[in-house]
C-alpha cells in the first residue's frame, strides 16, 4: 500500500471526523445542551448559595468583633459593677450611653445598642425613634426580659436571635435581629457583670441574599429560614416570622423545596410549580437558604444559546476548511525542516541548528527547542570529555615526575631525627617526626578516603611543621564535633586552602594570626569551615577562582586553590558546596558543605 503525505491523512481525518457528527448534532444538541446548562445552573445556584451562607457569617463575624469588643472593655465591666452596687448610677449610665453612641454608628446597619445589667437595670441607645434611650424592640420581643437575660449570662458564646418585628417609625416597619453576649470581667470570670446585645436591621441579611439578583430582570426568590422553617429573611418584609406550611425537616431537600413552593403560591406568586427550588443548610447556625429560580429564565437563556451556537458552529466549520488548508502547508514545512536537519545531525555534524521562525507552530518549536539544546549539550559534553582526558594526561605526568622512593625518604628522615636526639635538638626532632608523618600520609593511597579524625591528625601534624617554621606567628584552633569524626572525605582535600591560608594570608607583619578550622554536622550533611584573619583578597580574584578561570600575575600565589576546587567539585559529584569570601584586609573564610553518601549514616551510627 502506498504511503499517504501528512497534509492529506490530515486533510482526510478533519473530515471523516466532522462529517459524521453533522449527522447527530441536530438530534443531541437541544438535548445535551439543555441537560448541561441545567446542570451548570444547579452547580452555579449552590455555588451561590455557599458564597452568601460564607458572606453571611462574614457579616455576622465583623459585627461580633463590635460585640466583643463591648463586653471585653474593662471600663464597660467597671460601669456594671457600679449599677450593680447601686453606685452613683446617674454618671454611670450617662458615661455608658456616651461610650455605647459611639459605637452606634461606627458600623451600618446598627439598630440598637442594649446592656443589661445582672441588678436588672437596662441601658439603650438606638436610631428607630425619637425617644433615643427607650428600648423599641423588647415589648415585641419573644422572650420577656428575665428570660433574655437568663438565656444570655447562662451561655460563654454568641447568641444569635432570629429577626422579629421591632417598631414602625415614620411609617415605616423595622425588622431586627440580634446578636447577644454575656459581659466577662477577665479577674472573675464566674462573675454575672450583665449582658450586652447588639440590634441589627435586617437589611443586612436581605442585602446579602439577594446581592446577584438585583441586576436579573426576572426575579428570584430568595429566603433565610431558621431551624424552624421561620422566615428570617426574604424578599418582601411582611413574610418575615411566618413559617413554611407542615413545618418540613430542613433536612429533607425535597419537602423544603415543596414547602417554599407552597409558601410562595399562599402569598399570589404566579405558577410557582415553573421554579426550580435550591437548599443550602447551615448546620452550624442551625438556618436554611433557600433560592427559588425561574425556569422561564432558563428556557430563553436555552433558545438563545441554541441560535449562537448554530451560528457560530457554521461560522467556525467555514474557517476550519479554509485555515487547515493553509496551515497544513506550513505545518508540512516545518516538519521537512526539523527532518533535514535530524539527518545532518545523524551524519554527525552536532554544529546543525533548527532556525527558531516565528511561523513554526508550538509544538515544532518546542521540538526545535529541545533538538537545537540535545545538540549544544552534546557538543559541550564532547568538549568537556576532551579536556578531561587532557587533564587526567597532566595529572597522571606531574604524578610520574613527583615519584620519590619512600623507603629511602623515610629511612633518611629516621637517621636524621637520632642525629638530633643525640645533639638533644628535641624540637628537630619532634619536627623532623611530624614531616615523616606527613610524607607518610600523602604518599600512600594518595586518591583514597579517610575518616576526618586521621585527616584532622594530619592537619595537627601540618599545622605543627608550618607554626615551627614560621616561629608560632599564627595560633590555630581545630575543632571537630564528635558526630563527624568518622564520616569519610578524600585525604588531603583541605590542604591546599589550610597552606593557602598560612603562606598567603599570614604573609605581612601583624599583632596576632589566627587560624580556624572546624568540622561539624546540618542536616546531614558534613560542614568545614577555614577561617584566618590574614591580608585576605580582593573579591574579583575570588570570583575568577570560583569560575575555574586560570590565574595571572599575583593571583599565582594562592596556591593551588583552583585545582582544589576542580578536586572537590569531582569528588562530590557537583554536589557538594563551597563558598570563599575574602576581603582585603580582613581575612578569608572557606565553607566545604560535603553531601551525604548512600549508607554512610547507618555504617557511622554502627560504629559509633
Amino acid at each position: 500500500m502506498a504511503k499517504r503525505s501528512l497534509r492529506s491523512r490530515l486533510i482526510s481525518i478533519f473530515f471523516l471526523t466532522s462529517t459524521v457528527p453533522l449527522l447527530f448534532a441536530g438530534i443531541f444538541l437541544s438535548y445535551n445542551t439543555i441537560r448541561l446548562m441545567g446542570e451548570n445552573t444547579r452547580t452555579l445556584t449552590q455555588q451561590n448559595l455557599k458564597q452568601i451562607d460564607d458572606n453571611m457569617d462574614l457579616l455576622l463575624d465583623s459585627y461580633k468583633d463590635l460585640v466583643y469588643q463591648i463586653y471585653t472593655d474593662d471600663d464597660v465591666v467597671r460601669w456594671m459593677d457600679s449599677l450593680n452596687a447601686g453606685e452613683d448610677e446617674a454618671v454611670t449610665i450617662n458615661q455608658l450611653r456616651r461610650f455605647m453612641n459611639a459605637l452606634l454608628y461606627s458600623k451600618a446597619g446598627i439598630g440598637a445598642i442594649t446592656l443589661f445589667s445582672d441588678s436588672g437595670r437596662m441601658i439603650t441607645t438606638h436610631t428607630l425613634n425619637a425617644a433615643t434611650y427607650e428600648n423599641p424592640w423588647l415589648g415585641q420581643f419573644h422572650l420577656d426580659q428575665e428570660t433574655l437575660y437568663n438565656t444570655v449570662s447562662g451561655e460563654n458564646g454568641y447568641l444569635f436571635f432570629p429577626t422579629e418585628y421591632a417598631t414602625n417609625f415614620a411609617g415605616e416597619d423595622h425588622y431586627l435581629f440580634h446578636i447577644a453576649h454575656r459581659i466577662i470581667d477577665y479577674r472573675d470570670l464566674k462573675k454575672k457583670c450583665g449582658i450586652v446585645i447588639v440590634s441589627l436591621d435586617e437589611d443586612l441579611l436581605y442585602r446579602v441574599l439577594n446581592m446577584e439578583d438585583e441586576e436579573k430582570e426576572e426575579r428570584d426568590y430568595s429566603f433565610l429560614l431558621d431551624s424552624s422553617c421561620r422566615v428570617i429573611s426574604g424578599p418582601d418584609k411582611s413574610w418575615i416570622g411566618q413559617e413554611l406550611q407542615g413545618g418540613p425537616d430542613i433536612s429533607d431537600e425535597t419537602a423544603m423545596a415543596a414547602g417554599i413552593k407552597a409558601f410562595l403560591k399562599e402569598k399570589g406568586i404566579r405558577d410557582p410549580d415553573h421554579y426550580d427550588v435550591y437548599i443550602w443548610s447551615d448546620a452550624e447556625r442551625e438556618w436554611v437558604i433557600a433560592k427559588a429560580v425561574s425556569r422561564l429564565t432558563f428556557l430563553q437563556a436555552v433558545g438563545k444559546n441554541l441560535l449562537i451556537t448554530g451560528a457560530v458552529w457554521l461560522l467556525l466549520f467555514g474557517v476550519t476548511v479554509y485555515l487547515l488548508w493553509r496551515q497544513t502547508e506550513k505545518l508540512v514545512s516545518s516538519v521537512h525542516t526539523v527532518t533535514d536537519a535530524m539527518k545532518e545531525a545523524g551524519s554527525g555534524d552536532l554544529s546543525v541548528q533548527i532556525p527558531i521562525e516565528e511561523s513554526l507552530p508550538i509544538e515544532i518549536e518546542t521540538v526545535a527547542n529541545e533538538f537545537n539544546d540535545t545538540l549544544r549539550k552534546l557538543s559541550d559534553s564532547r568538549q568537556k570529555e576532551k579536556e578531561a582526558a587532557l587533564n587526567r594526561q597532566k595529572a597522571e605526568l606531574r604524578a610520574l615526575e613527583a615519584q620519590i622512593n619512600p623507603h629511602f625518604l623515610y629511612n633518611t628522615l629516621d637517621t636524621i631525627n637520632w642525629m638530633a636526639i643525640d645533639r638533644e635538638e628535641y624540637d628537630i626532632s619532634n619536627a623532623i617526626n611530624s614531616l615523616a608523618y606527613i610524607l607518610r600520609y600523602a604518599i600512600s593511597d594518595y586518591d583514597s578516603e579517610v575518616r576526618v579524625r586521621d585527616e584532622v591528625e594530619w592537619l595537627k601534624r601540618y599545622v605543627y611543621l608550618q607554626q615551627y617554621r614560621m616561629k608560632n606567628q599564627f595560633h590555630c584552633d581545630i575543632s571537630v564535633s564528635p558526630q563527624v569524626q568518622n564520616r569519610k572525605i578524600h585525604k588531603l582535600m583541605l590542604q591546599p586552602f589550610v597552606e593557602n591560608a598560612i603562606l598567603h594570608g599570614f604573609s605581612r607583619p601583624q599583632e596576632e594570626y589566627r587560624l580556624e578550622i572546624s568540622f561539624w554536622e546540618e542536616t546531614g550533611r558534613l560542614k568545614i569551615r577555614i577561617a584566618d584573619n590574614g591580608t585576605g583578597f580582593d573579591t574579583g580574584v575570588v570570583d575568577r577562582i570560583m569560575r575555574g578561570e586560570p590565574a595571572s600575575g599575583e593571583e599565582k600565589g594562592h596556591i593551588g586553590l583552583e585545582n582544589a576546587i576542580l578536586r572537590f567539585d569531582m569528588y562530590t559529584d557537583g554536589r557538594g558546596i563551597l563558598r570563599i569570601d575574602s576581603h582585603p584586609g580582613e581575612g578569608t573564610a572557606v565553607l566545604m558543605e560535603f553531601p551525604e553518601i548512600n549508607g554512610e549514616k547507618e555504617e557511622i551510627d554502627k560504629q559509633g
